[in-house]
């Protein structure tokens, strides 16, 4: 039962930061493992700690295929820090050129966070679509988009990242000009690396 789940899953995470109880991350991986099933009643927290736990590689060697599996059972159940990592997980996998099926998943985990609000997850979204996911499935017009969303923030790192993504496109000379303002922007919120890649275009 969901209450069950819970339960496991509050266990656990009691028995990880040694609350009320001594410290023992075996015990806390059996506990968020029956609060997480795949096929059954889970609770999201459970499957998030779970997660954490292989990603941090805490009592057991780091294992990113295990952590992504746990974060998007979580993202499922519309937990957004676990969409999140679900995305890094997937991006932290080696030739994920040859892992269509977890490249997707990450790609989902990152565009769903950052559309329910998570906002750490938005230039990462970007990102993939713009150079970092598989070549399959990188998509111009939703880099374009989600990088132009993010350019109403004070977001330094996104200008910088969206003005290069603009330069190495070899795009028409308007996109060159939207790099310049883009890079202005970087500029303008204390990035160095913006005012050095706007004077080289300047050059």
């Amino acid at each position: 039962a969901a209450g069950h789940a819970r339960a496991c899953g509050e266990g656990g995470l009691l028995r990880l930061e040694g609350l009320y109880v001594d410290v023992n991350v075996d015990q806390a991986r059996a506990n968020l493992s029956a609060g997480c099933s795949e096929d059954g009643e889970r609770y999201a927290d459970a499957c998030y700690n779970l997660g954490l736990l292989y990603k941090d590689g805490r009592g057991d060697e780091l294992d990113r295929d295990k952590d992504a599996r746990f974060f998007d059972l979580a993202c499922k159940d519309d937990h957004m820090p676990s969409c999140f990592e679900v995305g890094e997980s997937v991006m932290a996998l080696q030739n994920l050129d040859e892992k269509p099926r977890q490249a997707e998943i990450g790609m989902k985990g990152y565009t769903k966070a950052c559309e329910n609000g998570y906002a750490e997850a938005c230039l990462p979204a970007a990102e993939f679509f713009a150079f970092r996911g598989p070549i399959a499935l990188r998509d111009s017009d939703q880099a374009r988009t989600r990088f132009e969303d993010l350019m109403s923030s004070d977001d330094a790192l996104a200008a910088r990242s969206y003005g290069i993504w603009l330069v190495r496109r070899n795009a028409p000379e308007d996109d060159l000009e939207r790099a310049c303002d883009v890079f202005t922007r970087g500029r303008e919120r204390g990035d160095a690396e913006s005012a050095r890649q706007l004077a080289l275009l300047h050059y």
